[in-house]
């Protein structure tokens, strides 16, 4: 069986969530198979991190073929342009075939294209909490928590009193929401119910901006998706 899932929204949490089901609950018989591709180290390391919910991923890398047979009917030159992605090997074959595209041209499509689908499918770090978070006591994973968001939250265009300022009224924001949450409720929740709360959607007293919030949630995911310490 196999998923392919692109990276389109905030977080794919349902997606992993329903991949769990399907793995634990909905496949029938003792062997359990679910093969899952990813196109990133982060994309990897989140089905890794996911072995707490009962789960148990073996990564296998696919790479280039290198025996010689297999390239038989293929333009290895260009597929090296290409950076042996096969199915930008073929974009590129079919642009060259109606000229729109250069030969000389063929290395920075292809640079061009892997950067673009990297910022629109790949995960940007592993969205799914480290297994070394959950070995830490709650009040120190909550500590760290606020420890590495205060990093994240400074900038270069800023001066230091500036990010100091910035970072403290935010931080102020987000110590009260997850001073009362358990490990359950602190490393469940999604970066789309993050920003809701920090938001305080619905309500008539503003917490953060949307904006602000999204990257604070944003930058909560991507701490726990990392080792903790």
């Amino acid at each position: 069986m196999f998923f392919v899932q692109p990276y389109p929204g905030l977080c794919p949490d349902p997606w992993l969530q329903n991949l769990g089901n399907i793995q634990t609950k909905q496949l029938p018989g003792q062997m359990r198979f679910v093969t899952t591709m990813v196109n990133s180290d982060h994309g990897a390391q989140t089905l890794l991190n996911l072995a707490v919910h009962g789960m148990h991923f073996e990564r296998v890398q696919l790479t280039t073929p290198t025996e010689s047979w297999r390239f038989a009917t293929l333009d290895r030159n260009l597929l090296r342009k290409c950076q042996h992605n096969v199915g930008l090997y073929w974009m590129a074959k079919l642009k060259l075939r109606t000229g729109a595209l250069m030969p000389s041209e063929v290395e920075g499509f292809s640079v061009q294209m892997q950067k673009q689908w990297a910022r629109d499918f790949a995960l940007p770090f592993p969205v799914w909490p480290h297994q070394s978070w959950f070995n830490l006591d709650l009040i120190e994973a909550k500590a760290e928590l606020l420890k590495g968001l205060f990093a994240l939250l400074h900038v270069p265009t800023r001066t230091p009193e500036e990010n100091f300022q910035r970072a403290m009224s935010i931080l102020a924001v987000v110590r009260p929401e997850i001073e009362l949450l358990d490990s359950t409720q602190l490393f469940d929740t999604t970066m789309a119910e993050w920003v809701r709360i920090f938001s305080n959607e619905g309500s008539m007293k503003v917490l953060l901006t949307q904006q602000e919030a999204r990257v604070v949630a944003k930058h909560l995911r991507r701490l726990m998706g990392s080792l903790g310490v």
